[in-house]
């Protein structure tokens, strides 16, 4: 049943489904019983079905969807669910609610999210044997909602239509009275929220030197260009997952456990934990992944190829100045990386502003192996069997090794684009181009260490880590692109 237009949508003395696919859009009521004394009925007219008792909305099956510009069900008698999944986006007035209802609501089975206003919030009864929350907002909220287990599970997720400040959700699996271990309270503490990949953002931050890719910018273009493999899997990913887990998973190649992490969860992505455990296996695996791939998309002519290396002279000054101007202009082209690019930015200032050495110290070493050891424990409590022992993680990690793979021959293969345009005695190495991705420091080093075997007089350190250093600043920012385009 596909109700476009309508008045009241359903209405009647009792309204009772069983089983379907109703979809309902109502300028007033969405779903409403009455008995037809008063006038609440089709557009409130005399006659029409009114306040009284003996009317009920009964529903034990069937997928109904609510959008309602009065109450999202309203019944002048009982309102009792018993299974089924009901969704509604009610009024954003706050003379309606998602749920009205005179006599008795009570829910035994089934799932229902309900928004709308919260000016007239009603919430099932304390009879009710199934489990029900009712969260008000104190400002008016958008956006989808999503209710995860204790483990991470995605239990309900829903996307309204409309904003909403009242919120009421019941499913067979919300329970009362049960309590949370440590490694569920870390979890909730810092990584739902994503405070934990945040706070190690200022610890590499601070662990970075900016100061070889400032005396040569250009070696950005290659962080920018291992980036590749990001989008490429995004749209690939798209054919098997829903777009916010395409999104989640298609970070996985940037080699950045954090911003995998966030992405992940600022998306609500329901493969949290396959996406963290991808993600941080492929960061250890550079110097197993990366050398064929590299060898493949080179000749050995091409890593012979050397670069002499003459120190240049920045400023403190310039030094000081990079993080602000970076966290502007990555505010400016993704809105939504700020916090990343900003906290990263932030260690990085502390580093380089002289007066807080402590602070900087402290950053490097204590904040930093503290949060890796938080982020590990809370990882691998994510990993329970009948969250990652199933086909789809199989297929994330797979997609995951995709878009590792394509980072890094994305860079490579923009570096022997480049030669192609540059003299004979300016050409670059193609290898560094690989070193684009945010392993860092182990990509720059893997790609020294591949000059090295081919030349042992070839030194291209100083180049590998500056197009890694410009590689940590482009995975940050292609999250936020990521977040940007999937939330507007």
């Amino acid at each position: 049943v596909d109700i476009r237009r309508s008045s009241e949508g359903l209405e009647g003395l009792t309204v009772e489904i069983t089983g379907g696919s109703i979809s309902i859009v109502a300028s007033d009521d969405g779903i409403n019983a009455a008995d037809g004394s008063g006038q609440s009925g089709i557009g409130g007219r005399p006659g029409a079905f009114g306040v009284s008792s003996g009317c009920a909305i009964c529903i034990s099956g069937g997928v109904i969807t609510v959008d309602a510009g009065g109450d999202g069900i309203d019944s002048n008698g009982d309102i009792a669910v018993s299974g089924g999944e009901l969704f509604i986006s009610g009024s954003t007035g706050s003379g309606n609610s998602a749920i009205d209802c005179d006599g008795n609501a009570v829910i035994t089975g089934g799932t229902v999210v309900a928004v709308g206003s919260g000016g007239m919030a009603q919430n099932f009864d304390a009879d009710s044997t199934q489990g029900c929350i009712l969260l008000s907002y104190p400002s008016v909220a958008s956006g989808p909602i999503t209710l995860q287990d204790e483990t991470g599970r995605t239990l309900v997720s829903y996307t309204p239509g409309k904003s909403y400040n009242c919120v009421v959700i019941s499913c067979p699996a919300i329970t009362q009275g049960s309590t949370e271990g440590p490694i569920t309270a870390l979890f909730h503490a810092g990584m739902s929220n994503e405070l934990f990949p945040l706070l190690l953002f200022i610890g590499i931050g601070a662990m970075i030197d900016f100061g070889p890719l400032l005396e040569r910018p250009w070696l950005m273009l290659f962080g920018a260009a291992a980036q590749f493999g990001v989008f490429f899997t995004f749209f690939l990913a798209g054919f098997f997952f829903d777009l916010p887990d395409a999104a989640s998973i298609a970070v996985i190649g940037a080699a950045d456990g954090p911003t995998a992490i966030f992405v992940a969860n600022t998306l609500h992505s329901k493969y949290l934990g396959a996406i963290m455990v991808a993600a941080y296996s492929y960061m250890a695996l550079v110097p197993i992944v990366q050398p064929p791939i590299i060898r493949l998309c080179t000749t050995r002519k091409e890593r012979l190829i050397r670069m002499p290396y003459k120190a240049g002279n920045v400023s403190k000054l310039t030094k000081i100045l990079f993080p602000v101007v970076v966290t502007i202009i990555s505010g400016i082209v993704a809105p939504t990386s700020v916090a990343l690019v900003g906290f990263l930015m932030f260690g990085n200032l502390i580093r380089e502003c002289g007066v807080l050495n402590s602070l900087s110290e402290t950053a490097q070493t204590v904040l930093a192996n503290l949060i890796t050891i938080v982020l590990g424990l809370t990882v691998a409590g994510q990993m329970t069997a009948d969250q990652f022992v199933r086909p789809d993680t199989l297929l994330i990690l797979a997609l995951g090794l995709v878009a590792f793979v394509m980072d890094t021959a994305g860079g490579v293969l923009f570096a022997k684009l480049l030669n192609l345009f540059l003299p004979a005695d300016k050409k670059v190495n193609p290898m560094i181009g690989a070193a684009g991705i945010s392993a860092f420091p182990m990509s720059g080093r893997v790609v020294n260490q591949l000059a090295l075997k081919e030349d042992n007089q070839n030194f291209l350190l100083m180049y590998s880590i500056s197009v890694n250093v410009s590689g940590q600043i482009a995975s940050v920012i292609a999250g936020g692109l990521i977040l940007t385009l999937m939330m507007g």
